[in-house]
């Protein structure tokens, strides 16, 4: 005998049949919720990962560094030069080192009661290093294009290619934010770069000379961390320049372009020396000296670019304002042989490139 549901039957069943939908849309809903964050969580993982992996490689090199610094400060240097270099070595190796270090051990390597037996290991050769395409910190700089094929240095901070036979970096490239707050108020010495040969002999060749220790990356740009401070400071970022330049047209390029980023919130920036002939001078036949040098400075949210050319010389502090010095990115890419903004689209890249831009004005 076939009998009909009563209401409350009916109504209880379709309860079931809503709950059991409800609990298939929420199951559904978890599962693209899942799919979705997903990708960008291997992803954010991934560069915590290489991040780390490049952190304590450096943490690595700047505990050699300090070692070979408390074997034999830099040689040539008076008692305080040498007493400053051993505490700044101390902190560095305190630092880096991957056990704490007690105190009593700390007032020994700074007193130099305490010396290190084993010489450092050798630097490791240029070759050695990463290329661009596989260090996140160098893609990070140089978003907009590699100037060159050489093999390329990726430091925390900035990115550079230098020249062995020159002994000073052929370009470097950099990003600046304006969100970045300075936590370092020391300015540490100039040393050698743990990744290169010959450090000390380059920086001594500087002594008694007529030119400045020029940063190609300004020092006062890098000192949001206690990585980036130290990294500035490596003779891999120095190059011979005229004191009128120095002082003059490149610090007053310097201090306008850390006035533009605060504006405009992101810049990349390109900077090297040039070489017009092959037969360039020399600093006691160690390091060639550029007869000019170029910096290009690029912002990728108004696709503006500004590309300058200075003298590296006594007449760089002749002239009267920065727009003196501009030429376009193609005059800076003639002079260089170099590849700027590469990875730009080619209308893009061809129509900034041409252009001889104007010195941006700071919004009152």
């Amino acid at each position: 005998m076939c009998t009909l549901p009563t209401e409350e039957k009916m109504a209880d069943s379709n309860l079931r049949r809503q709950n059991v939908s409800k609990a298939s849309l929420r199951q559904e809903c978890l599962r693209t919720i899942s799919i979705i964050l997903i990708a960008p969580a291997i992803t954010l993982v991934g560069y915590f990962i290489n991040n780390t992996i490049h952190e304590r490689a450096l943490e690595k090199e700047y505990l050699e560094l300090a070692i070979s610094v408390l074997r034999e400060p830099e040689p040539g240097a008076n008692a305080d030069e040498a007493n400053g270099l051993r505490t700044w070595a101390c902190d560095l190796f305190k630092l880096n080192s991957p056990i704490p270090v007690p105190d009593e051990l700390s007032g020994s390597l700074c007193s130099g009661d305490v010396v290190f037996p084993n010489p450092p290991p050798p630097a490791p050769a240029i070759s050695a290093y990463r290329d661009t395409e596989s260090d996140a910190h160098c893609d990070s700089h140089l978003r907009y294009g590699h100037p060159s094929d050489d093999q390329t240095l990726c430091r925390l901070g900035f990115a550079l290619s230098y020249d062995q036979r020159m002994n000073l970096p052929s370009w470097v490239g950099y990003r600046l934010l304006a969100d970045r707050q300075r936590v370092v108020d020391q300015r540490f010495p100039i040393l050698p770069d743990p990744a290169l040969p010959d450090g000390r002999t380059v920086i001594e060749a500087f002594r008694g000379s007529s030119f400045d220790r020029g940063h190609l990356v300004p020092s006062f740009e890098m000192a949001w961390s206690y990585m980036t401070a130290r990294e500035v400071q490596f003779h891999s970022n120095l190059s011979p320049q005229d004191p009128a330049l120095n002082r003059g047209g490149w610090a007053a390029l310097d201090r306008a372009i850390h006035e533009w980023v605060e504006e405009r919130d992101v810049l990349y920036v390109v900077a090297g020396p040039v070489f017009a002939s092959s037969n360039a001078r020399t600093l006691n036949d160690v390091i060639s000296v550029p007869e000019s040098y170029f910096k290009v400075v690029y912002d990728p949210a108004e696709q503006a670019v500004l590309a300058f050319l200075l003298p590296n010389n006594e007449n760089a502090a002749s002239y009267e304002s920065l727009s003196e010095f501009l030429v376009t990115v193609d005059k800076v890419e003639e002079v260089t042989s170099l590849d700027l903004l590469s990875e730009l689209t080619e209308p893009l890249q061809e129509n900034l490139e041409k252009e001889l831009g104007r010195i941006w004005e700071l919004r009152p």
